[in-house]
This record gives C-alpha cells, structure tokens and sequence, in this order.
C-alpha cells in the first residue's frame, strides 16, 4: 500500500453577519446539518449556530457556540470542536484538547469521532500510541458504518499494527471500503488494478476517488488519461484532472504540469 494512501484536518462587528448567517443558513440546514454523523435528535441553539458557522468556514465565530454546545453534552459539537483544536482553525492548536473532545464524543457512539480518535491512537498525536485500542476504535466506528475506519482498519491488518497481521483480512476490508465510498480506498484499489495492469478498472477507480477530490488519485486519473491507459487518450483532459491535483499540493501533478509546458 503507498504511502500516499495512508496519509491522507464575537465581536459587534460580526453581529450583522451572525445574523446574516442565521437567517440565510438555519432553515436549509435543518436536519441535513447534522447527516452522516449526528446520532442525537438533540438539537440546542448554540449546536445549530455553531455548526452553520463551521459549515461555512467561519471557525472563529464558531469556537465559541461549539465549545457552548460542546459543554452541554452534543456530540456533533464535541466532534467539530475536537477538529478545530486538532487542526487549529479558528482557535490555538492543541492536539490534547482536540483528543479530549474527540474521546466525549466517541463515549457517546459517534463513529466520526471513534474513527479520528483511532487515528490519533494509532500515530500517537495528542496521546501515546496505542495500536490496540486504534483497531478497536476503527472497528467500532466501521460497524456503524463508517467508510473510512473500515479503510483504516484494512491498513492495520496489513501493516499488523493492533492486530495480527492478516493481508486476506486486509484485502476485504479494502474492497468494502471502496464500495462504501472511501476515497482512500477506491485509490489503493486503483493502484492494485493499475499494478495488475488492469488499467480500464483502475481508471474507474480513480475516477471515483478523485471525484471526491483526492488529490493523488486526481493526479493518476490525469497519468491514465494522458497515456490513454484505460481510457480515450486526451491529453488537455489530462491537464484539467493534473491541475485539479496540483491545486491540492500533489507534487507529482505540479511536475506532471510543468513538463508539459515543456513538451
């Protein structure tokens, strides 16, 4: 498995526009705000301020809901919060604070949070590495369903990091993984079709991943297009998809880019 696959975070003057906001946003997010991750019918004025804010990239003006909301026992809010601290937006970066909120929320079945604090588990960011609750983690937060923890635990039984090694084991989690829609999986499919040079298979997985804006698997879509593995050669749409990557940081698409310029 590449290591591109693994690696894959008030004043008075913001008062005309938390308005703004609260009434443009809070009647369309409703019940979809809280989609894919909320498991509470629970719903507070701070928690439905604070996401709408962190929805629309204002992490300043969400700290202070979120933490409110936080505090009050949500844990979508607890969950939001844990990223903002993990990643610093809007607020200091404090890796031991964002795995202190993200384990309130994982206490209380959020699969979301369970999959971020496995992560943090596993690589020993804001704690010590603990391999072993990392798989437990991402295979409680898989059994609710969560793509990305199936992918993850696939990479520990590889890797027989937390659990004994097991590559059947990590192949089907691989491949349950992409057909639930993990972008990081759908590229490690990608990769082992492209090594097997399986290449029409592998450009439909990488089309997959990189619609949902993978930047490694956006630069190998744009490597089949170019040479036609796969798929109709078509070299400017080649450049769209290498253009997409490089706008992400993928070194190789920004290379890829520059020599063609050169061609």
């Amino acid at each position: 498995m590449s290591t591109k696959g693994f690696i894959r975070r008030f004043s008075a003057a913001d008062l005309s526009f938390r308005r703004i906001a609260g009434t443009l946003l809070m009647p369309c997010l409703g019940a979809a705000v809280f989609s894919g991750c909320s498991f509470s019918f629970r719903s507070s004025p701070e928690l439905e301020e604070s996401v709408a804010f962190y929805k629309i990239q204002q992490y300043r003006l969400a700290i202070k809901p979120l933490t409110a909301a936080a505090e009050e026992g949500f844990s979508e809010a607890q969950f939001y919060l844990a990223i903002c601290y993990r990643d610093g937006l809007g607020v200091d970066k404090n890796e031991e604070e964002a795995v202190k909120w993200f384990a309130s929320a994982s206490e209380m079945a959020h699969p979301d949070a369970k999959l971020e604090l496995g992560k943090c588990c596993l690589a020993g960011i804001g704690t010590p590495k603990d391999p072993g609750k990392a798989v437990r983690l991402f295979r409680e937060a898989a059994i609710a369903g969560n793509a990305e923890a199936k992918y993850m635990l696939g990479v520990c039984y590889e890797k027989g990091e937390g659990v004994e090694q097991n590559l059947a084991e990590a192949v089907e989690c691989l491949l349950k993984a992409a057909d639930l829609g993990c972008p990081e999986a759908q590229f490690e499919r990608g990769n082992r079709l492209y090594a097997a040079r399986d290449f029409a298979e592998a450009a439909k997985w990488y089309r997959k991943a990189a619609e949902q804006d993978l930047p490694e698997a956006q630069y190998m879509l744009g490597l089949c297009i170019e040479n036609g593995d796969g798929v109709r050669q078509d070299r400017k749409e080649a450049v769209k998809w290498y253009r997409k990557a490089a706008d992400r940081g993928d070194a190789d698409a920004l290379a890829a880019l520059d020599r063609l310029k050169t061609e």
